[in-house]
C-alpha cells in the first residue's frame, strides 16, 4: 500500500470516481466482485492505487495485485493465498494469518495437483518479498504435513475449499478486506478465467470485496479462449461480476498524456529537469502526432530512466539544449520506433520513415515557431538522407536558425549524428 509520502498522483481528476467507488465498496450492498472497465493505457491503474489511497486512508485494510505479475507462476489459488495473507497479517499478532495459511496449503496443493512440491515451487517461483517473511516458513514447512495429510485421508476437493473458506472468514472477521486484481486483461487467457472463478467459487466471503480491473472485451475473449467460441462470453460474465463501471472517455486525450508526462518527470528527481526543459514541447508534439497512451508515456519515461543512469544523470547536468532533444528523440525512437532506431545505427536512414515519425509529409515541412524542434530534427538528419533541393532548401533554413543551440565543438566536427547514435548504442547496452 502507498504511504503518505507516495500518494497517487490525480492526473486524469478521477478523484471524484475513486470516491464514489470507495462508497459503494464499504457499503452493504452486494457489488462484489466489480470490475473497472476500460481501454488499454487509459489509466485503470491509477483509478485503482487512488481507492488504494482512499481504502487505507479510512483504516480499511486492502491488497493490489498485478495479476500478469504472478502469469509465469500457473497457480491462481496460490497467489491469491500468499497475497491475501500477506496484507491480513496484523503486527503483534499472527495468528488469524498463520491459521489461513495452514487451512490454505491442502486446498492449493489439491487444486493444482502438484503433490508436495507444489506451494514450495509457487514460493520460489513468485516474488516472495511480497509474502510476510514470517509467513515463508510456515508455507514451506507445511506443504509436507499438509501432503501426509491428504495421502491419508484423500480428502476432497470440497472439503479443502470450504476449510480455506473457513480460515479466511475467520481471518476477516469484524472487518472489511478489499482486494484489488490488477492487470487481468493482460495475463494469459487460462490463467486470467481461473482468476475469476477462484475469486466467485473460493473467496466469496462476506467481509472479503474484490475490484477487478481489465478491459472487458480482452477478458471475454479469455472467456471463448477457454471455452470454445460457441460460450456467450458476456452471459458467463454476468454469472461472475456483480458491479460494471467503465471509465468515461477523456475528451482531451493529448492534453492529459502531456499533463501526465510532466507530472512523471517532476516526481522523478534524477530527470526532474527536463519537466521544464525548451525541447520537451518536442516530445509533446510527438505525443500529438502519434497519439500516445498514458502507458506508453509511462514506458518512456522509464526509458529517460534508463538512459540517465547509464549516463550517470545526464539529463540533470546536460546545460546543452539541441544535445538533450536528440538525446530525448533518440530514447523516444527506441523506445517506439525500433526500426528507425536501427536505421541511424547502420547508417541506413530512410527519407519517408524519419518524415513519418517527425509528422509530415515528405514534400511538406510545417514552417511555425511552435515546431522548432521537429525541424532541427529534420535539418540534424537530412544529412544523412539525401533531401529533394525543395525540401533541403527549408531545412536548412531551420537548421540555421536553431542550430545554435549546440556547442561550438558539435557543431565544427558535425557531431549531431554522433549524439543520437550513443544514445541509442547505451540503451542497447553497446557502449
Amino acid at each position: 500500500m502507498l504511504d503518505n509520502e507516495t500518494k497517487t498522483p490525480d492526473t486524469l481528476n478521477r478523484g471524484n470516481v475513486a470516491d464514489r467507488l470507495v462508497k459503494l465498496i464499504k457499503s452493504d450492498i452486494e457489488i462484489s466482485p466489480l470490475l473497472i472497465d476500460g481501454l488499454w493505457g487509459t489509466g485503470k491503474t491509477t483509478l485503482a492505487k487512488l481507492i488504494i489511497d482512499r481504502l487505507e486512508d479510512k483504516k480499511i485494510k486492502s491488497v493490489y495485485i498485478d495479476a500478469f505479475k504472478y502469469d509465469h507462476t500457473n497457480d491462481p489459488l496460490g497467489m491469491l493465498v500468499a497475497q491475501i495473507a500477506n496484507a491480513i497479517t496484523e503486527p503483534k499478532d499472527d495468528s488469524k494469518a498463520k491459521k489461513f495459511i495452514n487451512a490454505s496449503i491442502p486446498a492449493v496443493k489439491y487444486g493444482i495437483k502438484r503433490g508436495a512440491k507444489a506451494l514450495t515451487s509457487y514460493v520460489l517461483r513468485a516474488d516472495c518479498d511480497d509474502i510476510a517473511e514470517e509467513f515463508k516458513d510456515a508455507i514451506t514447512e507445511g506443504v509436507d504435513d499438509g501432503v501426509r495429510s491428504i495421502l491419508e485421508s484423500h480428502q476432497k476437493a470440497d472439503e479443502n475449499i470450504n476449510a480455506l473458506k473457513a480460515a479466511l472468514v475467520e481471518a476477516t472477521s469484524n472487518e472489511t478486506f478489499v482486494v484489488i486484481i490488477d492487470e487481468l486483461d493482460r495475463c494469459k487467457p487460462d490463467f486470467a478465467v481461473s482468476i475469476l472463478e477462484k475469486v466467485k467459487h473460493i473467496f466469496a466471503t462476506d467481509n472479503v470485496k474484490f475490484v477487478l480491473v481489465a478491459n472487458v472485451e480482452q477478458i471475454k475473449a479469455s472467456v471463448c479462449h477457454a471455452y470454445g467460441n460457441s460460450i456467450d462470453a458476456t452471459r458467463y460474465l454476468d454469472k461472475f461480476i456483480k458491479f460494471f463501471y467503465k471509465l468515461p472517455v477523456v475528451h482531451d486525450n493529448a492534453h492529459t498524456v502531456k499533463e501526465h508526462l510532466k507530472t512523471l518527470l517532476s516526481n522523478d528527481s534524477q530527470i526532474s529537469a527536463l519537466k521544464g526543459h525548451l525541447h520537451l514541447q518536442t516530445v509533446e508534439q510527438l505525443i500529438d502526432i502519434h497519439n500516445h497512451s498514458l502507458r506508453e508515456v509511462e514506458d518512456f519515461v522509464g526509458y529517460l530512466r534508463v538512459y540517465n543512469l547509464l549516463n550517470e544523470d545526464i539529463f540533470n547536468g546536460d546545460p546543452l539544449k539541441g544535445a538533450t532533444l536528440l538525446r530525448m528523440f533518440s530514447v523516444y525512437l527506441y523506445c517506439f520506433h525500433r526500426d528507425l532506431s536501427d536505421q541511424i545505427i547502420s547508417g541506413d536512414l530512410q527519407k519517408d520513415s524519419l518524415y513519418k515519425v517527425l509528422g509530415f509529409e515528405s514534400k511538406s515541412l510545417d514552417s511555425g515557431r511552435q515546431k522548432q524542434g521537429i525541424h532541427m530534427l529534420a535539418a540534424i538528419f537530412a544529412t544523412n538522407i539525401g533531401s529533394d533541393e525543395e525540401i533541403q532548401k527549408e531545412i536548412e533554413h531551420w537548421g540555421i536558425k536553431y542550430i545554435d543551440s549546440f556547442d561550438s565543438f558539435v557543431k565544427e566536427n558535425n557531431e549531431y549524428i554522433q549524439i543520437s547514435e550513443n544514445a541509442i548504442e547505451c540503451l542497447m547496452l553497446s557502449n
